[in-house]
């Protein structure tokens, strides 16, 4: 994918956020991990209308939890919004993993286009203003 650029951190450098998806079957396939130490920023994705999606958001979110910095923007994204009429997953059910883990979630349409740029800058947002807080303090 093509890196991101973000306003510099400091004067002397620029700041470039490389995304990278690593679907599940994806992982599987070639045996490795969802998670990398490195990981900043991860959205979870699961479809309304597939029930075995959302199942699957309390895993990959402990994978999250157990491999990466504690300090990583996690985000719940809900998506095919486009399709509720297919829901399989109750909109209050969706919302409990990110209530009870603080985590912010977001209704997406990929189809429609609806919310996916917000998703991406609202997690983008975060991993920027944890960083600068960081590079501040150094």
């Amino acid at each position: 994918m093509k890196p991101v650029s973000l306003p510099p951190l400091s004067s002397s450098q620029p700041t470039v956020l490389n995304i990278c998806e690593k679907s599940e079957s994806w992982m599987k396939q070639i045996g490795g991990s969802l998670t990398t130490t490195s990981t900043v920023g991860a959205l979870l994705v699961y479809d309304i209308t597939k029930r075995q999606t959302f199942d699957n958001v309390l895993r990959w979110l402990r994978e999250l939890r157990d491999h990466t910095d504690s300090n990583i923007v996690i985000m719940i994204t809900r998506n095919t919004a486009n399709l509720n009429h297919l829901n399989s997953v109750a909109e209050e059910d969706g919302h409990t993993p990110a209530e009870t883990e603080g985590l912010s979630i977001l209704e997406t349409s990929a189809f429609e286009a609806t919310n996916v740029e917000k998703a991406f800058q609202t997690v983008l947002a975060e991993i920027y203003h944890i960083i600068s807080k960081k590079a501040l303090a150094l």
